[in-house]
């Protein structure tokens, strides 16, 4: 009798134990998950027939807000990869790679020595859990001071219409529809004499109501 009375008193001792343990996990917050570094978006710089430095994307579609633009020098000299309207200057070296990272949503006219090739930045949407709500995301933080941006949506169909014509915001909550699709594009504004041109649309389609 006494020794089923101490191997109760231990199952009773680790159960308690186990839960005590799951208690205390389940209190303690999860960690913050550390952001990766942004992904490449791979743009060679190369060489026309007529010897001029040409910058080709070697990404079939948009680049993403946060990618890394990477040039990588295939010209065989020295290169400064330019924006037309001012919104970058970056020099690379003959065989480097020099990376900038896209924070503004447009499409953008970059040169090196041939003339302007564009390179589109499309803007972001994440949709809620729950409910016909989304946040638009047209411009991260880390890029130039003062720029305004100007974003356009349509649904399926429909006009285009403007959601915001000068705005300093990177972002806002959009809400629509069950059932219905929403398109976005953005451009970005350095100065009234020089703007990017809007961005690739991106598509949103929002649930129809269960």
């Amino acid at each position: 009798m006494r020794l089923r009375t101490m191997r109760l008193v231990v199952v009773v001792g680790l159960s308690a134990l186990v839960l005590q343990i799951a208690a205390t996990a389940q209190a303690r917050p999860a960690a913050a998950k550390t952001p990766g570094p942004p992904v490449p978006y791979v743009i060679l710089l190369e060489t026309n027939p007529d010897g001029s430095c040409d910058p080709a994307a070697a990404e079939p579609k948009p680049a993403q807000l946060g990618n890394n633009a990477s040039w990588v020098n295939q010209y065989g000299a020295d290169v400064t990869v330019t924006e037309r309207n001012g919104f970058w200057s970056v020099p690379v070296p003959k065989g480097a790679t020099r990376d900038l990272e896209m924070t503004d949503a447009g499409t953008f006219l970059e040169d090196c020595g041939a003339g302007p090739e564009t390179l589109a930045v499309a803007v972001k949407a994440r949709r809620f859990p729950l409910g016909a709500s989304f946040r638009v995301r047209w411009a991260l933080p880390g890029g130039l001071t003062g720029l305004r941006y100007e974003v356009q949506d349509k649904t399926k169909g429909g006009a285009v219409t403007t959601w915001f014509a000068n705005t300093s915001a990177r972002s806002a909550v959009f809400t629509g529809a069950a059932g219905e699709t929403y398109s976005f594009r953005a451009l970005t504004i350095l100065d009234p004499s020089h703007q990017s041109g809007f961005s690739p649309w991106r598509r949103v389609e929002v649930p129809s109501a269960s």
